[in-house]
């Protein structure tokens, strides 16, 4: 071989290891961005345009965080989209307790088969995940976590289960329950979607230490 083919042969294997390598980077790095926020600041929401989410915060704070099934039907009168999440002390894998109305993303049959399902294991297992993080953050931590989420969700039953990018505000709240397992509401709002690739995020906190 001569030595002129030897270096445009090894070029172009550089070429294609960079272009490989960056698409297995693109992969991993499926944009999934979190900017954490004042949870303090729902409760200081005016009376007479009160923050969707205000209610269940009142709700969490009045009982003292221990939990309280109306706030199902509380979540539902106000078009709140909530799913509950629990985390045991010893087995410390969230699974989902209940999962209510809304969340179009993960499609009617998940929903009916998610309650004893570990969160990691649902059909978008890249994005169950990176959430099972947060229920384990906010298990441990007893504090309520208030975020505004920039996603890349998959849509399980539309054809091709496509993925969208969705802007929106999630509130985690911690209950107390008479076992060892600690109830995790997780509501959400959402803001915008499919435009959410033009939405440049602000001091970006894709991880759950603090």
């Amino acid at each position: 071989m001569a030595f002129g083919d030897f270096i445009v042969r090894r070029a172009c294997n550089r070429t294609v290891d960079r272009a490989v390598h960056a698409g297995v980077h693109a992969k991993q790095q499926r944009a999934f961005q979190c900017r954490a926020r004042d949870s303090t600041a729902l409760f200081r929401s005016s009376s007479r345009a009160p923050h969707p989410l205000r209610i269940i915060a009142q709700k969490w704070r009045i009982s003292f965080g221990h939990f309280d099934l109306n706030v199902v039907s509380l979540a539902a009168r106000h078009n709140v989209q909530m799913a509950i999440v629990g985390v045991k002390s010893r087995e410390r894998d969230p699974r989902f307790r209940f999962f209510g109305v809304g969340n179009e993303w993960a499609g009617d049959t998940f929903k009916a088969a998610a309650p004893g399902e570990k969160v990691e294991n649902m059909p978008d297992k890249e994005y169950g995940g990176w959430a099972s993080q947060f229920f384990r953050s906010v298990a441990d931590s007893g504090q309520p976590r208030f975020d505004l989420v920039t996603a890349a969700m998959q849509y399980q039953e539309e054809p091709g289960k496509p993925q969208r990018n969705v802007r929106y505000e999630r509130l985690l709240l911690p209950w107390k329950t008479p076992s060892d397992e600690v109830f995790i509401t997780a509501c959400s709002r959402v803001i915008e979607k499919e435009g959410a690739e033009n939405l440049v995020p602000v001091e970006e906190d894709s991880s759950v230490i603090r």
